[in-house]
């Protein structure tokens, strides 16, 4: 009896603990953002980041936990010099999402949530806080990752920066 009323009392308190430990960030400030509500929040929409002296602007195709291409807006898809490329795929699994780059492999981020329009990218690699997060696939206006961009563009954003 003793046993069943220590095991009932102490597995609530378990299990919200549990709970509280995920929803915390592990980098900068807001709250990890977990399935399903991961792949909603970043399904077409596009990223403005920057981080190290690098920034970019990346359009998450795709409505699914599969995720989809990963297209850097660049200088958008009419221009001749600079336009739209798909760089490469992204996907949600176990509460992280996964950047592939062909060229250079795949990183997980946890994410986390700051406000509405800020996301914070937590990585063994590399940490990307203050990102902002805009509806569809579009530019970056007024955001420091596109008055970075203007200047320079990094090839793979989100890969640890270079030591």
């Amino acid at each position: 009896m003793w046993v069943r009323n220590f095991v009932a009392g102490v597995l609530p308190a378990v299990a919200t603990f549990a709970a509280l430990a995920q929803g915390a960030c592990p980098c900068g400030s807001g709250t990890r953002v977990v399935e399903p509500q991961l792949t909603v929040l970043l399904a077409n929409r596009t990223v403005c980041g920057s981080a190290g002296g690098d920034s970019w602007q990346e359009f998450h195709s795709g409505s699914t936990a599969s995720g989809g291409p990963l297209i850097d807006y660049k200088k958008g898809p009419q221009d001749a010099v600079d336009p739209t490329q798909t760089v490469g795929t992204w996907g949600v699994s176990n509460d992280v999402v996964t950047y592939t780059y062909p060229s250079a492999g795949a990183y997980q981020f946890a994410v986390c949530q700051a406000d509405n329009n800020t996301l914070n990218f937590c990585g063994a690699a590399r940490n990307v806080t203050g990102a902002k997060l805009i509806n569809g696939q579009a530019a970056c206006s007024g955001s420091t990752a596109a008055q970075q961009l203007r200047s320079s563009r990094p090839i793979n954003p989100l890969l640890p920066a270079k030591r």
